[in-house]
């Protein structure tokens, strides 16, 4: 070979490693580990090790797009460590890390390297749980604030709904005029269970509440004492003879005062047996009066106030069709046997 051939062959093979074998083919002679940048897919490739194939490195226009026929594309290791290993993505502006944890407890997606002590967003590897704003969340997802821990609900970037923790409370929010719904599943899609409106009005079985609290059943079977259709149940499970469950009517009069009833249900010491019993406020001491009470049997005690004693315990009025006529006020019956009656004067 002249030393002009030589010189040509030599400046081939230095142009070829200079330029990883770059050309829109393969090299006609190939060997393990060898490179080639194909100009024609724009792909980084190497020879694998048994020369039988190319593999796919890196992209030429500088984007990356690691490739592998194995699950693992990369592997990124902090040797002779167990402290965390991060990977920065940044800009001109800022930059955010992600990584392992230190000790391996998990992955993290943070503003610093850290990544451990309160990281943006933590997902454990002994459980799966995943924290935001919690290094070690104790329950599947755990939010951490340190003023307002808050869920947004958002409709085409109009906020509808929250569920946060603020101040005192802990607080579930509608938004934008939308009633707060509580429903079950019932397969075919959602059944309303209760409704909270925009007036606060609450609805148990309706979905358009028109009182404080409006409740409704479709109980189609008429009542008897078989059939004791109950909308509302105030129990006491306080398994105690004497005990009470009972409800409380109360209202501020113009000047501040309270005005209070109760209507309580009070047990006995026997296994059904119960009084229906009216309680009213005395005074503005706080004081309180049983006003009447209904016995299990039937019995039925009325008591006066004795600063109202000139006036009746009891008035009765059944309007009558005819002016100043006489009107049967009570009956008295015994076994289904009339035996006596009380008639209003003429």
């Amino acid at each position: 070979q002249s030393g002009a051939a030589f010189r040509t062959d030599l400046n081939n093979v230095l142009a070829a490693i200079v330029s990883n074998n770059s050309n829109s083919s393969s090299p006609s002679t190939t060997y393990a580990y060898q490179w080639w940048a194909d100009t024609s897919n724009g792909i980084l490739k190497l020879r694998n090790s048994g020369n039988s194939a190319w593999i796919d490195m890196l992209n030429l226009d500088g984007t990356n797009d690691f490739k592998t026929t194995g699950a693992t594309v990369a592997t990124f290791q902090r040797t002779g460590s167990t402290s965390n290993v991060a990977m920065e993505f940044k800009n001109n502006t800022s930059s955010m890390f992600i990584g392992l944890t230190a000790s391996a407890t998990g992955f993290a997606v943070d503003d610093d390297n850290a990544l451990g002590t309160a990281p943006m967003f933590f997902v454990q590897k002994s459980d799966g749980n995943v924290g935001i704003g919690q290094a070690s969340p104790p329950s599947l997802l755990t939010l951490n604030h340190a003023t307002n821990p808050a869920i947004q609900f958002q409709d085409s970037g109009t906020k509808v709904m929250s569920i946060n923790a603020e101040g005192s409370f802990a607080n579930i929010a509608s938004f934008e005029g939308k009633a707060l719904q509580f429903a079950t599943n019932s397969g075919s899609g959602f059944s309303s269970a209760m409704i909270i409106d925009t007036d606060q009005d609450v609805g148990i079985g309706v979905t358009s509440p028109s009182v404080r609290c409006d409740i409704a059943d479709t109980d189609t079977t008429a009542w008897s004492t078989s059939n004791l259709s109950t909308a509302l149940r105030v129990q006491n499970l306080g398994a105690t003879n004497s005990i009470a469950a009972g409800i409380q009517l109360r209202m501020e009069n113009g000047a501040g005062a309270a005005a209070i009833q109760y209507i309580h249900c009070v047990g006995s010491s026997t296994n059904h047996s119960s009084d229906l019993v009216f309680t009213r406020r005395r005074a503005t001491t706080g004081a309180y009066e049983e006003q009447m009470r209904i016995k299990n049997h039937g019995e039925l005690n009325l008591k006066q106030a004795s600063s109202v004693a000139t006036t009746p315990a009891m008035h009765l009025d059944r309007p009558s069709a005819a002016s100043n006529a006489a009107v049967d006020m009570i009956h008295f019956d015994s076994g289904g046997q009339g035996r006596g009656k009380l008639v209003s004067a003429s």
